[in-house]
């Protein structure tokens, strides 16, 4: 008889209980010095990881192995937990009658922390079976999935600026890898995905064979462009690297994006295969998809940071972090492609329906491109006027650049392009953990209600509320602790100094105010693509160029790199505005009494936490608290506040609570 999952499960958790119970308890054990680091060359220690992963682990395989039944219920949950907390806190007493061991309350909290995760990625895979929900029961298991992908992102950058620093090396690579990630939102989840959706759910309505031939063909055609783009261009690259005398920042930028280049075609085809799990109510898959890349990166930085001898240059190291996207790129396209429906072999796809398709599809993927390209330029354009108005590698403070006769001190620090990256991080942390979760959740159910005017409204009314009731209150959120955040993350450890959380900070206090405004242009902007009109939200994007470029320049001379994360605020704002004006051709009324009683409510909770908040904050100096005392703050005032925002609005009586803790949704 085959095993099943749980069998399986409890064949492997006495094992990995047994080795951590032997770990823990033997006499003079030095972890670290077992792989050959310091204890104190990570954040937080070594052991303290080790910690953090043996109780995540223990957790989850507890929790999979359903210890008292084969069928969950929340008192039998409750009680696995117990078992593990009990053990957890008899394994650290323990511990005192071993030689050269002792209890530390540092190693419970990470082992608690451990154990949290573990709990919670459990909880993800069982919401994760559930395909049939609503679209904010769809939305609770993107924004679950896109929370641990952030929070793997936001190890990335730290080890990434753990080994290189944010310096010209790590400006290069954030460059290098913003041309995939243009072909990815021009090619991949971004225009085709949008064009490709409405299509394929309207197909599959119609003939399912006919709907797999034609994401088949889709998937072919994609792969076939981009690799011969990326071969052309990565040729021109070679060419101009041997034939021009270009700086050593430039020839590296160069060098970095010939190899990150071939993660283009591999993300775009990841991203399609990730649309068509969608539309078949399978969302948790693409959203852990990022994951995979977050891994690899951060394995590679820890390959070039300790594997590699000391004598390895470090153009070499960043080169390794480059192979390692790429092999991220395959495991991502092979996972989904495992996953993906399989046609029938009984039935014959209708040419007729899958060319109307293509042809559709290529009409609506032009005007699309072009505003998601207006976008994604605008993004370019930031980094590349924080690098040219950034002084260059070991150039003296108070330094001049030679500008059109001018000649003023660079308006930028060397390393500005990597300091907006890392706070894009930041702020785009609950952007994707909740903005981009309700657009990708909603955006199926938009495309097949479109016919339905009805529906299609309280489908839009539904997803304003949510998007404001989360995205105000993590704007302010974001501005009150972004001194904080920066500081336990970027702070103290390998090339990191307390001048890059200053920076890191107060760019955040540029981006952060239109948290809010970003979600909200996700939501909208998916909402013209279900009516297939990709013309709007296009000429919208245009019109924000010439605004964007301005407030760049003019900005960065008072405000730095500051000013950029400003001038895409504002931006964001009014394309907000503007798109929320044109949308009533589709809805009668997109703000109608029942949107406007829930942002005033949303603005009364955001009141409410912003004040408790400053009351927790205020008492402390974060020049004279260690690390751990950092981040107890930072745990503690981001609890207190979203504690507030829940207590705010369960008092209230808002039902958008109500949706997003509900199992099925709304």
């Amino acid at each position: 008889m085959k095993a099943t999952p749980v069998v399986w499960w409890r064949r492997v958790l006495p094992c990995w209980w047994l080795a951590m119970a032997i770990g823990s308890h033997w006499p003079r054990l030095d972890m670290s010095g077992m792989i050959g680091m310091e204890n104190d060359s990570l954040l937080f220690g070594v052991d303290k990881w080790f910690h953090l992963v043996g109780y995540l682990g223990l957790t989850w395989l507890a929790l999979s192995a359903r210890l008292f039944s084969s069928k969950p219920r929340v008192w039998r949950i409750l009680l696995t937990l117990q078992v593990v907390v009990l053990y957890m806190l008899l394994d650290e007493t323990t511990q005192v009658f071993s030689p050269g061991r002792s209890l530390s309350l540092s190693d419970v909290s990470a082992s608690a922390t451990g154990l949290t995760i573990g709990a919670g990625l459990w909880a993800i895979t069982r919401w994760m079976s559930d395909h049939d929900g609503s679209f904010v029961a769809h939305t609770r298991i993107v924004s679950l999935l896109t929370l641990v992908s952030r929070l793997f992102g936001l190890v990335r950058d730290w080890s990434l600026a753990w080994v290189f620093g944010f310096g010209w090396v790590y400006d290069a690579f954030v460059i290098a890898f913003m041309i995939p990630n243009l072909f990815r939102r021009l090619f991949g989840e971004g225009a085709l995905a949008a064009a490709f959706v409405p299509q394929y759910t309207r197909l599959r309505r119609k003939h399912e064979q006919s709907a797999h031939a034609f994401a088949t063909s889709v998937l072919w055609r994609i792969t076939i462009a981009l690799t011969g783009i990326a071969l052309v261009t990565v040729a021109t690259l070679i060419v101009v690297d041997l034939a021009a005398s270009l700086s050593q920042r430039a020839d590296l930028t160069v060098k970095l994006t010939s190899i990150t280049l071939w993660y283009a075609p591999l993300v775009c085809v990841a991203a399609i295969l990730g649309a068509i799990l969608q539309v078949h109510g399978r969302f948790g898959p693409p959203a852990a998809a990022p994951v995979i890349l977050n891994l690899f990166i951060i394995g590679a930085c820890f390959v070039a940071g300790y594997a590699m001898g000391p004598d390895v240059v470090v153009e070499r190291r960043i080169m390794m972090v480059c192979i390692a996207v790429i092999m991220a790129g395959l495991v991502q396209v092979g996972w989904q492609a495992a996953l993906r429906p399989k046609g029938s072999t009984y039935e014959r796809p209708h040419e007729g329906l899958v060319s109307d398709a293509m042809g559709r599809l290529m009409r609506q993927w032009g005007p699309t491109v072009v505003g998601l390209a207006v976008f994604q330029v605008n993004v370019l354009a930031d980094s590349l006027i924080a690098w040219f108005f950034s002084s260059p590698p070991g150039a003296q403070a108070g330094a001049t650049m030679h500008l059109m006769g001018w000649q003023p001190q660079y308006p930028m620090q060397t390393g500005s392009v990597s300091v907006l990256g890392a706070t894009a991080r930041l702020y785009e942390f609950p952007i994707g953990v909740f903005g981009i979760a309700v657009a990708t959740a909603i955006f199926p159910q938009l495309a097949a209600a479109a016919e339905d005017r009805i529906r299609f409204t309280d489908l839009l009314h539904r997803g304003l509320r949510l998007t404001i009731l989360i995205g105000l209150p993590a704007s302010i959120g974001l501005v009150l602790i972004r001194e904080p955040l920066a500081t336990a993350i970027y702070y103290r450890g390998g090339k990191l100094t307390a001048d890059d959380a200053a920076r890191i900070a107060w760019v955040l206090s540029g981006y952060a105010p239109a948290v809010w405004a970003y979600s909200m242009n996700h939501l909208l902007t998916r909402t013209f693509y279900a009516h297939q009109n990709t013309l709007t939200p296009m000429r919208v994007a245009v019109s924000m160029v010439a605004l964007n470029v301005t407030l760049n320049l003019l900005l960065i001379w008072p405000l730095g790199a500051a000013g950029l994360a400003w001038s895409t605020a504002i931006c964001a704002a009014i394309q907000s505005v503007i798109l929320l004006r044109l949308v009533c051709r589709y809805v009668d009324r997109p703000l109608d009494g029942a949107v406007l009683a829930s942002w005033g409510r949303s603005g009364i909770v955001t009141v409410v936490m912003a004040a408790v908040l400053i009351g927790v904050l205020r008492p402390f100096e974060l020049d004279t608290m260690s690390r751990w005392q950092v981040v107890g703050l930072l745990l503690g005032a981001t609890g207190a506040g979203t504690l507030a925002v829940a207590a705010s609005a369960w008092l209230l009586k808002m039902p958008e609570i109500r949706w997003i803790f509900s199992r099925r949704g709304a």
